[in-house]
Parts: C-alpha cells; sequence; structure tokens
C-alpha cells in the first residue's frame, strides 16, 4: 500500500511539474503568514 501511495504521489508531482514548467506565467500568492513564536511579546511575528 505504501509503495502504490508513493508511486501515486510521485507520478501526481511529476505531472504538476510538467504543468507549472509549460506555462507562461506562473502566479504565487505572497501573503505573509503570522508565526507562532513564544518569545515575540505578542506571541506572533
Amino acid at each position: 500500500m505504501e509503495k502504490n501511495l508513493n508511486r501515486c504521489a510521485t507520478t501526481i508531482m511529476g505531472l504538476l511539474k510538467v504543468l507549472v514548467v509549460n506555462q507562461k506565467y506562473l502566479q504565487a500568492d505572497e501573503t505573509p503568514l503570522k508565526v507562532l513564536d513564544r518569545d515575540h511579546k505578542n506571541g506572533i511575528h
């Protein structure tokens, strides 16, 4: 079962890579994410 899942995931990743590489442009979301930080005064940074 694990081998089949790994093979499927590898196949899907390969197909996604082909799709991304063959696009004329790539759009990405660069929205910052709040990160929990116990040492920061507000708990995030």
